[in-house]
């Protein structure tokens, strides 16, 4: 492979460090980068390509016509290059990869080939987050569970589509992962390059639609309403001790990017605002994300999302003529609402112990350090909170868990 190497340090080396001014630089570029590769018109979902790097066997649509001596351009959309769709046995599935000329192709494909993967290769597994296997006393789970869940979704898609022309379900081009290891920045703090874009795909833009995993700040009230946050400090900051005056500097940070990531949108693409503000057309992402995930023993997931949709049926949405009622093809007994609300509860509450474990760490949601120095001060903080838990362990299922499924540990990623 042959890459081009670009100027610039990845902005996470600097995000945490730079003064807000800065930031605030940071994201005008990055919403204006976004509206350049969003904005480019597509006839449809799935990869980019080189026209001559496809089989004939693989089926091709021009990005966009040129002159007629010129002839089909070069660019085309072809199958997905998704990691999801050729992870482990996926890749040897007789499945419909794209091109996917419509919304509801589009939108059921990834769970099709999730139930072919299950009814094919699946196997029982424990949870593939190590952290919530106490809470299900390490007993597998069942790919039959997540076949039936997969059912129940295709089940509610013939209700869920969105008009291929409607401005919601134009085919639009995202970046995978739009977070600070992928963005370049010079010494002026301009971005020079955005990096890592193999895995990138053409989606229609409500099931691509929002604010960047790294930006957002969903959760807090101030951003929930969009409100321009405020970034003075406050009066007592220098009577708080270093973490008290850290959290408050990345409460700051938080909800200043977000704030200006969606203000900065709802100027420069308005549908694209519109679609991330619209409770229903983000609840159709939400089922798409969750049924297009591979299994590897998480079905609350899916299931949790179905159940928002039956609560929310029949997810209309502002841009959109209601269609005639249709009663919802999923129902729940109330015996299953409270069980799918206790356990969806309990996970929450042991995943936020986790992020605040690696905030203490001071590690993203993948274990990256910003240096080594970081590294070293990291290795420590485990070292301590491992042997903090291990005095608190009075059962054997608190023992097995820090022993054989402590998150920081190293493990085998099939184990």
């Amino acid at each position: 492979m042959l890459m081009e190497k670009l100027e610039g340090v990845p902005l996470s080396t600097q995000w945490f460090t730079m003064d807000n001014k800065a930031r605030v630089k940071i994201m005008k570029q990055i919403v204006d980068l976004e509206k350049q590769f969003m904005s480019i018109r597509s006839p449809a979902s799935g990869g980019l390509y080189y026209r001559k790097d496809l089989t004939q066997l693989q089926r091709a649509i021009s990005l966009a016509v040129q002159d007629d001596q010129r002839g089909p351009s070069e660019i085309v959309v072809g199958p997905t290059a998704q990691h999801e769709w050729w992870y482990k046995e996926r890749a040897r599935l007789e499945i419909n990869r794209g091109p996917w000329i419509d919304f509801r192709s589009a939108f059921e494909a990834p769970a099709k080939r999730e139930l072919e993967f299950c009814k094919q290769f699946g196997r029982p597994r424990l949870h593939v987050e190590r952290y919530l296997r106490q809470l299900y006393e390490f007993k597998e789970a069942q790919p039959a569970t997540h076949i039936q869940l997969l059912l129940d979704f295709l089940r509610l898609i013939p209700h869920l589509e969105v008009p291929s022309d409607h401005r919601f379900s134009r085919p639009t081009l995202r970046h995978p992962d739009f977070s600070p290891n992928n963005i370049l920045i010079n010494s002026s703090n301009d971005i020079s390059g955005i990096i890592d874009w193999q895995h990138a795909v053409i989606l229609p833009l409500c099931l691509c639609a929002g604010i960047p995993d790294y930006f957002q700040n969903w959760g807090d009230p101030l951003s929930e309403r969009l409100a321009k946050p405020e970034v003075h400090m406050p009066d007592n900051f220098n009577q708080l001790n270093k973490f008290e005056q850290a959290t408050v500097q990345e409460t700051i940070r938080k909800r200043l990017v977000h704030f200006y990531y969606a203000a900065l949108t709802m100027n420069q693409m308005p549908d694209h605002f519109d679609a991330l503000r619209e409770e229903n057309l983000m609840l159709r992402a939400k089922l798409f994300k969750r049924s297009s995930a591979p299994w590897e023993g998480d079905s609350l997931s899916l299931e949790y999302a179905i159940f928002q949709a039956f609560t929310n049926w029949p997810m209309h949405f502002d841009d959109m003529e209601p269609a005639s009622a249709v009663t919802c093809p999923m129902q729940f007994s109330e015996n299953e609402i409270q069980r799918i609300l206790k356990d969806h509860d309990r996970e929450q509450e042991i995943m936020e112990e986790l992020s605040e474990m690696r905030d203490l760490i001071g590690i993203d949601a993948l274990g990256w350090v910003p240096d080594d120095e970081q590294l070293g001060r990291s290795k420590d903080v485990v070292r301590q909170i491992k042997a903090g838990l291990a005095e608190h362990c009075n059962t054997e299922l608190e023992r097995t868990a820090l022993q054989s499924h402590f998150p920081f540990d190293d493990h085998d990623e099939d184990g």
